[in-house]
């Protein structure tokens, strides 16, 4: 069936990458809420009785956090399959479709493994000072740097791979952005690198924010099949 207006085709399935970045910062928001300000969280360098006194007295925030950023991960995950068939729907087979499901998917375990460690500081093991640093440096590790560096390759991949439907602005700014969150790989080299998991991060919600709405909403051009007929990543 063919229209001679523009259709909407709403395609629900590519919000998760929205929801995946609202729930993040969602987590964030609720721990620095409830958690005592009186206490600093700890940085990665800080010794083990930093770590422990701050776990111990928001023992109930970090688990919030580390809960929301579960559902978060869920929510990555269906969207990185998501954003696999979208790019395999434009661009057919080829790796840009593969990389951006594989590095979703790992991006989502780094973020899952990172909310378990920090939940687990919540609990009476925060009372041992060797094992809430321990803890703490795998919840920053996986839900930090190398959660964030995946989440870059993905953001690669979907910004090449739909590069055919996205303005070239939008194609462009993916890729750059990316990239930076991929150098958050690097934050064991110094210092310096840890800075690109911060920007990285938020600079990839920023974007997935963009394209998710863009794409779940675009504008079938006029004189083409309805929306119910086309692929949703082509309308």
């Amino acid at each position: 069936m063919t229209s001679t207006q523009g259709a909407r085709k709403v395609n629900l399935g590519v919000l998760t990458g929205a929801l995946f970045a609202l729930l993040w910062v969602a987590g964030t928001f609720a721990q620095d809420f409830s958690a005592d300000s009186s206490i600093a969280y700890p940085r990665p360098t800080d010794d083990m009785p930093a770590a422990q006194e701050w776990f111990t007295a928001n023992g109930a925030a970090a688990e919030t956090n580390a809960a929301l950023q579960i559902v978060a991960a869920i929510a990555l995950i269906v969207f990185a399959g998501v954003l696999a068939n979208l790019v395999r729907t434009v661009r057919g087979s080829g790796a840009a479709a593969s990389v951006a499901g594989t590095a979703g998917a790992v991006s989502a375990a780094m973020l899952m493994v990172g909310a378990a460690a920090q939940a687990g500081l919540g609990t009476d093991a925060a009372s041992e000072g060797a094992v809430a640093q321990a803890l703490y440096q795998v919840a920053f590790w996986t839900g930090g740097p190398l959660h964030v560096a995946t989440l870059g390759l993905m953001v690669v991949a979907g910004a090449i791979g739909l590069g055919n439907v996205l303005p070239k602005w939008l194609k462009i700014a993916g890729i750059v952005v990316g990239s930076l969150a991929l150098l958050a790989a690097l934050s064991g080299f110094g210092q310096a690198f840890v800075a690109f998991t911060l920007f990285g991060r938020y600079l990839s919600f920023i974007w997935l924010l963009i394209v998710s709405i863009a794409v779940a909403f675009k504008k079938a051009p006029a004189g083409r099949p309805a929306a119910a007929d086309v692929p949703a990543a082509r309308v």
